[in-house]
């Protein structure tokens, strides 16, 4: 294998297109190339190609994974996701996985505790353990979600009173609700127990 041209890549600064054989075989960053003393002519095995690649994308990777994650929380699943689809090689998602994990940058447990917190007065846990298990998210880790059922039943009560401000209680009304209770995978036992309790609350006030 013999390089035949090396370009400057025009959108990405610091980076130049290597070719083989008169064919584009990849982008390398120039410090790579110049350490290397990569030039046209010069006969190249695919195994040292490989390594170039490898030691040229690495830190890119790392950066843009440290980039990203800096900005939104992913699971592991995403994250990897994310590299593969911006064309890293394996080699590389693999390691940019391991060092992200290593500085806690990805954290699936963490990931877990912090989405549970943030949804649990919104969704109930059978619909946060259904969506957090589409995230990639292992299923021991998902299993060992628990809410208080009390304090869930707290939860659908304050859905339930702001659902009917500006409503009537009417038997659709009702019905309508429970069904979005249930959608929102809060349990039926927690949607039953908190319904009645604003139902009766509601026939009180009304009384007095």
């Amino acid at each position: 294998m013999k390089i035949t041209e090396l370009s400057i890549q025009k959108k990405t600064k610091g980076r130049c297109n290597v070719y083989i054989d008169g064919a584009f075989v990849c982008g390398l960053d120039n410090f790579t190339v110049l350490k290397n003393g990569l030039k046209v002519g010069l006969e190249i095995s695919s195994e040292k190609l490989e390594e170039l690649q490898f030691e040229s994308e690495r830190d890119k990777a790392l950066n843009y994974a440290f980039g990203y994650l800096s900005k939104y929380r992913k699971t592991e699943k995403e994250l990897r996701a994310k590299l593969v689809e911006r064309g890293y090689l394996v080699q590389i998602v693999d390691y940019v996985m391991v060092k992200t994990k290593e500085y806690k940058f990805v954290d699936d447990e963490s990931y877990v505790n912090s989405y549970v917190e943030t949804y649990k007065k919104r969704k109930g846990s059978r619909l946060m353990k259904f969506e957090l298990k589409r995230k990639g998210i292992d299923e021991e880790i998902v299993s060992n979600i628990e809410v208080n059922e009390q304090e869930e039943q707290e939860y659908v009560k304050a859905l339930i009173e702001k659902f009917f401000r500006n409503k009537e209680m009417t038997k659709e009304n009702v019905q309508k609700l429970y069904r979005h209770l249930l959608s929102k995978g809060f349990s039926y036992d927690s949607a039953k127990s908190a319904l009645y309790q604003v139902m009766t609350e509601t026939e009180l006030d009304d009384e007095e």
